[in-house]
Parts: C-alpha cells; sequence; structure tokens
C-alpha cells in the first residue's frame, strides 16, 4: 500500500526521505505516523527494483538522500 503511496508522491517531484514521510503522514487518513523503520526499507526496496533513484546531497551536517 505504502509503495504506491510514496510512488505518486515521488512522481510529482523529488525530495528527501524526511519530508516525503511528512508528506505521507499528511495524506492518510485518519491520521497515521509512518516509522523511519517502515519508511526507509520501502524506499530501499523501490530502488532495488528500479522503480526510484536515490542520491545524496552533502550539505550540512547531515547527508540526505
Amino acid at each position: 500500500m505504502y509503495e504506491l503511496l510514496i510512488l505518486g508522491v515521488l512522481r510529482g517531484r523529488d525530495m528527501s526521505g524526511y519530508k516525503l514521510g511528512l508528506v505521507l503522514e499528511g495524506s492518510l487518513v485518519p491520521r497515521r505516523e509512518i516509522s523511519n523503520g517502515v519508511l526507509y526499507p520501502l524506499i530501499n526496496r523501490l530502488a532495488a527494483q528500479g522503480y526510484i533513484e536515490i542520491t545524496e546531497k552533502h550539505d550540512g551536517p547531515r547527508n540526505k538522500k
């Protein structure tokens, strides 16, 4: 279920995993919190299957994917 939501959101634009989590939480009804332990494995699985591409941005103390 979350895979389709992730692909739908990313179809419109690129965003970091953190921002993606916020957008997904805001779009789910009733409101649900998506933990990083669920979100990032889904992102990695979609990247391994070739549906999305992960890029790293090195600005600031933390890296963004």
